[in-house]
């Protein structure tokens, strides 16, 4: 079995607000879901090569990491699981093809979003870290 990694990014304003993405309803993976952007790493590509691409091709953003919040590993399915917070600058621009929309949400204004247990998972630990309101 071949090893996946799997790297999200998680972007905070100024006002504590997480950003979101709802994926289009033809994706093979979580249509329909809200959830950070993320995608699944090349075998050849290093992490930062990886986000400097998909941060790009997703929302046009420049960034910056700021620190790995959280590696995860399951290993009964050979995943591993790379979730940064970064700092980004200019206007958001997503990609058409992955998204149909994307907004800054409060933590409470999550919990009525069709979002993946593991990403609620995560919300939660931002919110008791203070990370977001």
């Amino acid at each position: 079995m071949n090893k996946v990694i799997i790297c999200s990014w998680i972007l905070i304003d100024e006002f504590k607000r997480v950003l979101l993405i709802k994926r289009k309803f033809n994706k093979k993976d979580l249509p329909n879901y809200w959830s950070f952007p993320w995608w699944k790493q090349e075998i050849w590509e290093n992490n930062i090569e990886t986000v400097a691409r998909e941060v790009k091709e997703e929302v046009w953003l420049d960034f910056e990491i700021t620190r790995l919040f959280i590696e995860e590993e399951w290993w009964n399915i050979n995943n591993y699981f790379y979730r940064f917070l970064w700092n980004y600058s200019w206007e958001i621009k997503i990609q058409d093809e992955e998204c149909d929309w994307y907004w800054w949400f409060f933590y409470q204004e999550t919990e009525q979003l069709l979002i993946y247990q593991k990403i609620k998972d995560l919300l939660q630990k931002l919110y008791e870290e203070n990370l977001i309101k």
